[in-house]
């Protein structure tokens, strides 16, 4: 086995640490990269007329007004949207009506009411044509 003296050594670990750095500045420029939003196609804010309603049970009773906005993958679909309105009221009003006020208070029941009515617009609409579901106004009492 070869000797390296003390020069050789120190001239290798710069090396190797010059080559770790690179590598790890080249894995930082494609996460960074990867991670840059891709191009969305254009889509259209679809703003339905409020909802009020009452919410909860008897000793949980209260009522509810939520603005909600359905953000369609593109504005084509924008017709489609108007021509199922009543459709996607009544879904998103039983949707309401079966929740506490307890589950809407939290983030997590917000955010679960979302997803649902996310899961139910695409059904009522067309599989994907919702990209998010957005919350304008929402107050209970």
């Amino acid at each position: 086995m070869m000797k390296l003296n003390r020069d050789q050594l120190i001239k290798k670990i710069v090396l190797l640490i010059i080559i770790a750095l690179l590598a790890g500045l080249n894995a930082c420029t494609k996460s960074t990269s990867a991670s840059e939003p891709k191009k969305v196609e254009n889509g259209a804010n679809f703003i339905m007329e409020p909802f009020i309603l009452n919410i909860g049970n008897h000793g949980d009773a209260g009522a509810i007004k939520v603005t909600i906005a359905l953000e369609l993958t593109n504005t084509s679909l924008e017709e489609t949207a108007k021509k199922r309105t009543a459709q996607l009221r009544d879904a998103i009003i039983i949707l309401l009506s079966t929740r506490s006020k307890e589950d809407l208070s939290s983030q997590e029941g917000k955010l679960q009411l979302k997803d649902e009515i996310l899961l139910q617009a695409n059904q009522i609409i067309n599989e994907g044509a919702v990209r998010n579901v957005f919350f304008s106004d929402f107050v209970m009492q």
